[in-house]
C-alpha cells in the first residue's frame, strides 16, 4: 500500500513539474511573439500601413531590433514544440505565421495588400 501512495505522490509531482514548465513556456512564446507583432506592426505603419500604434521608421535600428526579437520568439518556440500540446502547438504556429506577414510588411518585402488587414486581424485571433 505504501509503495502505491508514493509512486501517486511522485507521479503528481510530476505532472504538475511538466503543467508549469509547460504554462512557462507558453507566456514565454506568447510574449516573444507578441513583442515581434508589435514592432513589426509598428515599424509597418511607418511604411505607411494603415494601424492604430504608434509608427516607427523604418530604418536599420528598428529593423534590427525585429531581428532581434525574431530569434527570442524562435528560442521560445523551441520550448513550446518540446513541452506543448499538439492543439496549442498549431494554434500558436497559425498565429506566428500570420505574424510572419506583418514581418514581410515591416520589411518591406513585396506582399499582398489585402494581406495586412487579414494578418492584423489573424494576429488579433479574430480571423474572420
Amino acid at each position: 500500500m505504501n509503495f502505491l501512495t508514493e509512486r501517486n505522490h511522485w507521479r503528481r509531482e510530476r505532472d504538475s513539474r511538466w503543467d508549469n514548465a509547460r504554462m512557462s513556456a507558453y507566456v514565454d512564446y506568447g510574449d516573444a511573439l507578441k513583442k515581434v507583432n508589435h514592432l513589426a506592426s509598428r515599424i509597418a505603419a511607418g511604411r505607411g500601413l494603415p494601424h492604430s500604434v504608434e509608427p516607427l521608421t523604418p530604418d536599420e535600428a528598428a529593423l534590427n531590433a525585429l531581428e532581434e526579437a525574431g530569434g527570442v520568439r524562435a528560442r521560445a518556440w523551441e520550448r513550446v514544440l518540446l513541452l506543448g500540446e499538439p492543439q496549442t502547438v498549431a494554434a500558436a504556429r497559425a498565429w506566428h505565421e500570420a505574424t510572419w506577414v506583418l514581418v514581410w510588411f515591416a520589411q518591406g518585402r513585396p506582399a499582398a495588400p489585402d494581406q495586412w488587414e487579414a494578418s492584423l486581424r489573424q494576429t488579433r485571433g479574430d480571423a474572420r
